[in-house]
């Protein structure tokens, strides 16, 4: 039977500490052994990224799809400079993903209630 869906990896936790090669490398990886299906890994870390297209094209080469970008601040914040940055971020973000082709941009605004500083 095939599969008429993708699956996603969210890549947080301690793909957040990988190298982006290494990261897709890990998610190729495990879509080939669990399926012959398309898989779709979601990259927080091209938020991050002056330039997306490096993430995007390298997703591309391993077979995968990026589904969306996210873009996760807390913009609950008494600095009004601070917050005023991270939603300038948040615009590049967007920016970026349509850029590159990526469908969505998940958008978080705060309070990051796991975070011991939010507010």
């Amino acid at each position: 039977m095939k599969r008429q869906w993708k699956t996603a990896f969210l890549t947080i936790l301690d793909y957040r500490t990988m190298d982006s090669v290494d990261a897709i490398e890990s998610l190729a990886g495990s879509a080939t052994r669990a399926s012959s299906g398309p898989w779709t890994p979601i990259l927080t870390r091209t938020s991050r990224s002056r330039n997306s297209a490096p993430w995007v094209d390298r997703t591309h080469d391993a077979g995968m799809d990026v589904s969306q970008i996210m873009a996760h601040e807390d913009l609950i914040s008494l600095d009004q400079e601070a917050r005023k940055r991270l939603i300038d971020r948040i615009v590049r973000t967007i920016d970026a993903a349509g850029k590159c082709g990526v469908p969505a941009v998940s958008v978080l605004t705060g309070p990051a209630i796991w975070e011991p500083t939010a507010v």
